[in-house]
């Protein structure tokens, strides 16, 4: 055995972090190709090109902290139904911080619990494929002027919104069928709504201030509208023409008479007009 030279191993060189981050990056990859069930509508693509405008992108540090985070954003919101994604969010303030991430899931279906901190609904303007948007508490909504067009968005709630003044931008959703706007008292008429053709459901319910509703007459395809606790409102002549109305609510509407309701219901005899009086 003298002979034998032994073969005592070199202290392995340091890899440069390089190789190391582009195997992370490799992995990543893969996993991307098999993981969650939401994974086709996450753009990969796009949340790597975010990381790098964040200087994540330069194998330094940890490359993939931005796309986690919308990992964790996504896994606390999402809700998966058979017919989309529902997205419930808990404040306006939190929609802000992941407006890019609801950009990338594409969902059918928002909800914001809280929106206080919202002051206008620009910040919706990039979910063009959504159908469905719950908002409430958005008391600080003045008016949907900042809201950009789409022809997806089928249902729009606002409640509690008790500054809003204006819907005129509302006919940038032509085919929006159900409007929601509970408890705006600020709105005095409904000027904007006439290009919203295909309208079928409206409650304007304990809109305290609302006045004029004689816009409502082009709004052919209304079905269900309610008018509840429109206090205000002393004349109706503009819904006889709605054909296709089949519940009608203005019960506690102090304003109307017993012969305009009495007349409604004469020129709507296929609706079912409740009220109070």
């Amino acid at each position: 055995m003298l002979g034998m030279q032994f073969m005592i191993p070199e202290e392995p060189t340091a890899k440069p972090r390089r190789r190391l981050k582009m195997r992370q990056w490799i992995i990543f990859t893969i996993l991307a190709f098999i993981g969650w069930r939401g994974w086709r509508l996450y753009d990969f693509r796009s949340a790597v090109a975010e990381a790098k405008t964040l200087r994540w992108g330069q194998l330094a540090g940890d490359p993939f902290a931005v796309i986690f985070d919308d990992w964790r954003a996504a896994f606390r919101a999402k809700t998966w139904r058979d017919d989309g994604l529902f997205v419930s969010i808990p404040t306006g303030d939190e929609l802000l911080r992941h407006r890019k991430l609801l950009h990338r899931l594409a969902p059918t279906d928002l909800e914001i619990r809280d929106g206080e901190e919202l002051y206008d609904l620009s910040s919706i303007d990039s979910l063009s494929g959504t159908k469905r948007i719950w908002i409430d508490r958005c008391v600080n909504v003045e008016n949907l002027d900042a809201v950009k067009g789409s022809t997806s968005l089928q249902t729009m709630a606002l409640g509690g919104c008790i500054k809003l003044t204006s819907i005129k931008g509302i006919k940038v959703f032509p085919n929006l069928r159900s409007l929601y706007l509970r408890g705006g008292i600020s709105l005095k008429n409904l000027d904007g709504v006439n290009p919203v053709r295909m309208l079928r459901g409206l409650d304007l319910s304990g809109c305290s201030g609302l006045e004029n509703v004689d816009d409502l007459a082009a709004l052919v395809a209304l079905e269900n509208l309610n008018l509840s606790d429109c206090v205000r409102v002393t004349n109706l002549d503009a819904l006889s023409g709605l054909s296709n109305l089949k519940v009608l609510d203005v019960s506690g509407c102090s304003g109307l008479s017993k012969e305009a309701i009495a007349k409604l219901k004469a020129a709507l005899p296929g609706a079912n007009v409740q009220s109070d009086r």
